[in-house]
């Protein structure tokens, strides 16, 4: 049966206080079915972890999520750091990637 109505979605930046995992849970508690991940700690570690992002890809799966984007914070022509590791259009690239995520937002 064809779905009417588009999937809902939720930035886990609604729940920043959080740390990735609870962010998922809560987010599936609204019954929402995509999620776009906030690019900061804690929601994205720095240095990038192919693993623990395909680990969150599976969290979110179980928890009949997926994820629609990666909410990266890359600025072209910016350097932003988290933990002391640098934003780069290739390493966002790479979280997105393991997260199964088919957008990558960037700030222009």
């Amino acid at each position: 049966m064809k779905k009417l109505i588009p999937d809902v979605g939720v930035c886990s930046i609604a729940f920043k206080d959080r740390s990735a995992r609870e962010a998922l849970q809560a987010i599936a508690n609204t019954g929402a079915d995509s999620v776009e991940l906030w690019g900061q700690p804690p929601h994205l570690l720095f240095p990038i972890d192919v693993d623990w992002c395909q680990r969150l890809r599976q969290e979110a799966e179980e928890l009949s999520l997926r994820f629609c984007a990666l909410g990266s914070y890359y600025r072209p022509g910016a350097h932003p750091t988290y933990s002391g590791h640098e934003v780069t259009k290739e390493n966002q690239l790479v979280a997105a990637q393991a997260l199964g995520a088919s957008i990558l937002r960037i700030w222009p």
